[in-house]
């Protein structure tokens, strides 16, 4: 994993003007030590089943033949989507506790009024004079 946060990475990548499909693709491929695009179809479908409302914890998902967890061919809808972390591409429900489209992380330049950014500035010349 990179320096940034899976927080940090995803917020980007969310914002980004891609299909959905290619920010899929892109988690699996980038943000995991063992790249997991192999795991596209069933990442897919859960995210699918999700949004019309299925169980996480008693919904199985297939496996590609060549992936198992656990020697198992199938797994729950939940060990899935919170493994391969998607959370992100989940549609805004209580029922998964989190509203995708709050994001996590805002930077507000318009709050930084020309006193704050002069007060900063001085603040930076004194140094460790104060």
């Amino acid at each position: 994993m990179n320096k940034f946060t899976i927080e940090q990475t995803m917020t980007v990548l969310m914002t980004m003007d891609l299909h959905p499909d290619k920010k899929l693709y892109l988690h699996l491929a980038q943000n995991f030590d063992t790249p997991r695009q192999g795991l596209f179809r069933a990442c897919k479908q859960a995210i699918l089943l999700d949004a019309m409302g299925f169980d996480w914890d008693t919904t199985e998902v297939k496996l590609p033949n060549y992936i198992s967890f656990i020697g198992q061919e199938k797994v729950v809808m939940r060990k899935l989507i919170e493994l391969n972390h998607l959370q992100w591409f989940l549609k805004d429900t209580e029922d998964n506790d989190r509203l995708m489209s709050e994001p996590s992380v805002t930077i507000d330049l318009a709050a930084q009024t020309s006193e704050a950014i002069q007060k900063q500035k001085e603040q930076s010349e004194l140094g460790e004079w104060e």
